[in-house]
């Protein structure tokens, strides 16, 4: 949940705006445009870092086009292609809330969001055509009434205290959440296989206490579905990213979340709030690539050592065919695996192989089973099951 510090931020900014007699202290106003402008550089960024990971498919899927990954790709960027145009629908939409309030505060920038000639609020317009999922790049501190109130409230249509937002904040929140449900069915969906399909009916949780408590309701959510286990880790977040609670308590009052945000406050501050949903977005789909791209680009674990492996029957009768099995593996010498068992015990984890000892009681089989475990890049665990049967020979 990187997004709590900023939007804190803005919270405590607003209370410390509201505490100074007739605002005669600039410095607020400043601090807050200064917040806006860091979260339109984090913008830029996070849009740049999504374009890296897009134009990283996009090489792949030339270099592909003659071998067997050819289709996977395609299909991959059928579905990266739907999560570009649902961004840029969101960033577009709220950048238009931006033009409108700050036509209706009367600063000098046109319904479209552009410079009337010889000011410079807009220094970059948004492109529909060349970079549709880039924000509106702007100079804030050529505004010229940034501690309006009213007029923001209005654009939005907030300020009534209702635990039912109206007007474009209740389009906002519908269309966020919309946005976070349509990117986790896409990712669940668009790793599945003609062997097996994974799917998930994806709802809304708008009501959690905390962060861990968002979790479990995650948790039992894809639980219910189909969601691929080596991804769960990295949607289930994209998710919580993506999240807030519905109902607020403000000086004992349940309020909905829009009035929360932009009830009340200055036009600098509503503006910052949709600069914030922008870089949620933005952040969401730079993670949401980077997932599908690993799913054919790269590996999430980390080798650096190989080693050959042969098993096979520890005793044969002469003339007897044997079978053996032989294979290369790779492991990390900094990573070694965790591995459990039941009814023997851990010797040694060395060179990617646990050493495993049990003793042998009786009876016609013995049968040992645990897992084995290893951590990806990102530190999450990936764990596996294991089994193991030995035929117990008669003395």
């Amino acid at each position: 949940m990187k997004n709590t510090g900023l939007n804190l931020a803005c919270i405590i900014f607003v209370t410390c705006f509201f505490s100074c007699s007739n605002n005669d202290d600039k410095s607020v106003l400043n601090a807050l445009v200064s917040a806006e402008e860091s979260i339109q550089i984090t913008n830029a960024s996070e849009y740049a870092r999504g374009e890296e990971k897009k134009a990283q498919l996009e090489e792949m899927a030339i270099d592909v086009s003659q071998n067997p990954l050819k289709e996977k790709v395609k299909a991959i960027m059928i579905d990266v292609d739907k999560i570009e145009k649902m961004t840029s629908e969101m960033i577009s939409f709220l950048d238009q809330i931006k033009f409108d309030i700050m036509v209706a505060c009367g600063e000098s920038i046109t319904k479209d969001g552009k410079n009337p000639s010889g000011n410079n609020i807009v220094s970059k317009p948004y492109d529909k055509s060349k970079t549709p999922c880039k924000p509106t790049r702007m100079n804030l501190m050529y505004c010229k009434e940034l501690d309006k109130i009213n007029e923001p409230m209005s654009v939005l249509g907030v300020g009534k205290g209702s635990a039912s937002p109206s007007g474009n904040a209740k389009i906002i929140w519908e269309k966020y959440n919309q946005f976070r449900n349509d990117l986790t069915d896409i990712l669940v969906k668009s790793t599945s296989t003609p062997e097996k399909a994974y799917s998930i009916k994806t709802k809304d949780i708008l009501e959690f206490k905390d962060v861990a408590d968002l979790g479990k309701k995650v948790d039992v959510m894809f639980k219910s579905g189909n969601v691929p286990s080596d991804e769960f880790h990295e949607i289930k977040n994209i998710y919580i990213s993506l999240s807030k609670n519905e109902i607020n308590k403000v000086n004992n009052d349940e309020v909905h979340w829009v009035e929360k945000t932009w009830g009340n406050n200055p036009q600098i501050a509503a503006l910052l709030s949709l600069s914030i949903l922008q870089r949620e977005i933005l952040t969401a789909r730079a993670e949401a690539i980077s997932l599908i791209r690993s799913r054919i680009a790269s590996c999430n674990f980390s080798f650096n050592k190989v080693m050959a492996l042969a098993a096979g029957p520890l005793s044969a009768k002469k003339g007897e065919e044997v079978e053996l099995k032989v294979l290369m593996t790779a492991f990390s010498e900094d990573k070694q695996p965790v591995v459990t068992v039941n009814g023997g015990k851990v010797k040694e984890v060395k060179d990617g192989v646990a050493t495993i000892v049990a003793k042998v009681i009786g009876g016609s089989e013995m049968k040992l089973s645990g897992t084995i475990s290893i951590a990806k890049k990102s530190g999450e665990m990936k764990t596996e099951n294991w089994e193991h049967v030995i035929k117990i020979a008669k003395p």
